[in-house]
């Protein structure tokens, strides 16, 4: 005897995008639209604005209200034929179908990165992946989807098995959206690559992501270029203690400050798993970074670490460098762009030449002007440690040149005889009354620049030549 199995209740307007008529909602409307023609929606011209507006509301609703799990025993979409159902949906909701979803949506990858997708966008692509087993990658980067728009994807993410890779940054999403991304992160747990940076998050609202994130299978994280604080700091710091899967953390472009970076820094200080964090461009300073010295001594997992403009000063970059006296890990820091001095930075490499072994491969210290006194340092390091490299700023080994305030002065000398039409001459005879901007130490420069022959006096010849002498820079610069 044969079981017999109940049918699934049919939803009206799935029905009628089934069998490619005028939904239910429409036909309430009295809206006879035309049978789609190879893909193509075709929609009556003498619909009105308004009228399209009721249909597409309506629609939203009776396909936001369908139950996806209500399909027949097979397993099977509501239509043979993938790219077929997403034309199907988005004749309903009066859109054009997105070229690029309609060629991915065989494939592995769907990108719509600055694609200006809607929340409306978002409904119908939604529909079109449910039961899609293909796309494991899905970017929707710099839309404008917004919380409606993830609201409407996270029906989709909290159940999906396929998607690994989510990508949402520029999105717009805001605190209002933070209560659905808690929903995907709670529930999902096949994503392993997020990338929710940009969307305008608060400290409250960087907390709750992180809560929601207790359990979950994620290896690579992007926070980045939000508004997290202190608070989400120390909820950061906690979660990193007893994380075991994380591999990856961008936390870069935030405002973490005392409390919330030493929190972060004693996460790593426990973490067994972390290989990869990005802080910079946060406010670490002084003590954020000598606490990150001890975790560094303590990790023997992390591998990269940029701390770029985190306001770290020469004594806290010391501190921080003698965590290599026991890290075995760490192969490239990153900390250009802080208040790192050529002594501070000597002093480091000099500590590196007694180290044996070493491990730091990189040490970038680019953005920031030192002494060309700093390539002997780096050389000797090289010889002992040949792996090792250093990224650094402005050596001053070029034809480019600092600040001389003695060149500085005879440039303003020379424009202000060229603007009051007087010669050096002249003007020197009325050199104290003269109101030309320099300063007294620039004097005292211009005075040990033009005298050549150290007589304590300047002749005519001298200040000739001085002149001729910055002409010739400036035409050169």
């Amino acid at each position: 005897m044969q079981a017999t199995s109940k049918t699934p209740t049919k939803d009206p307007s799935i029905e009628a995008i089934q069998s490619n008529r005028a939904s239910h909602i429409e036909n309430i409307y009295n809206k006879n639209l035309r049978p789609i023609d190879s893909g193509v929606s075709q929609i009556q011209v003498d619909t009105s604005d308004q009228e399209n507006t009721l249909i597409r509301e309506n629609t939203h609703q009776s396909l936001e209200s369908y139950n996806f799990d209500s399909e027949s025993d097979n397993g099977s979409t509501y239509s043979t034929d993938a790219t077929t159902e997403y034309e199907s949906i988005c004749h309903s909701l009066r859109i054009v179908p997105c070229s690029i979803v309609l060629k991915s949506l065989p494939t592995s990858s769907i990108s719509l990165n600055n694609y200006g997708l809607t929340s409306t966008g978002i409904l119908a692509l939604t529909f079109a992946l449910k039961n899609n087993i293909t796309v494991s990658k899905l970017d929707l980067s710099g839309n404008e989807i917004g919380s409606s728009g993830l609201r409407h994807l996270s029906i989709l993410l909290e159940e999906s098995i396929s998607i690994t890779d989510l990508n949402i940054s520029r999105n717009f999403v805001g605190s209002q959206g933070v209560k659905y991304l808690e929903d995907i992160l709670k529930k999902n747990r096949y994503l392993k690559d997020v990338d929710i940076s940009s969307n305008n998050f608060n400290d409250e609202d960087g907390v709750l992501l992180i809560e929601s994130l207790e359990d979950s299978s994620i290896t690579h994280l992007n926070l980045s270029q939000n508004k997290l604080g202190d608070k989400s700091g120390i909820a950061i710091g906690k979660w990193l203690a007893d994380n075991g899967n994380l591999i990856e953390l961008n936390l870069s472009w935030n405002h973490f400050r005392k409390k919330g970076a030493v929190s972060i820094c004693k996460g790593i200080w426990d973490n067994n798993y972390l290989k990869k964090i990005n802080l910079a461009w946060n406010g670490f300073g002084s003590e954020g970074a000598e606490m990150l010295g001890k975790a560094l001594a303590h990790n023997v997992i992390l591998e990269e670490l940029d701390l770029r403009s985190n306001r770290i000063g020469p004594t806290a970059f010391a501190s921080l460098a003698v965590c290599f006296k026991d890290n075995n890990s760490l192969k490239r820091l990153i900390i250009g762009k802080n208040n790192i001095t050529t002594d501070s930075l000597e002093a480091v490499l000099k500590l590196f030449t007694t180290l044996s072994p070493f491990y730091l491969e990189l040490l970038d210290v680019s953005n920031i002007t030192l002494k060309p006194s700093i390539h002997d340092s780096i050389q000797s390091v090289k010889e002992i440690h040949p792996n090792f490299n250093c990224l650094h700023g402005f050596l001053n080994f070029s034809k480019k040149k600092t600040y001389n305030p003695s060149e500085a002065a005879i440039m303003y000398i020379q424009e202000y005889c060229q603007t009051n039409n007087v010669s050096l001459m002249d003007l020197f005879a009325k050199l104290d009354t003269s109101g030309i901007p320099i300063t007294p130490a620039q004097i005292d420069a211009l005075i040990a620049y033009l005298d050549r022959d150290g007589d304590g006096e300047i002749d005519f010849s001298e200040l000739v030549i001085g002149e001729e002498q910055v002409r010739k820079l400036k035409e050169n610069s």
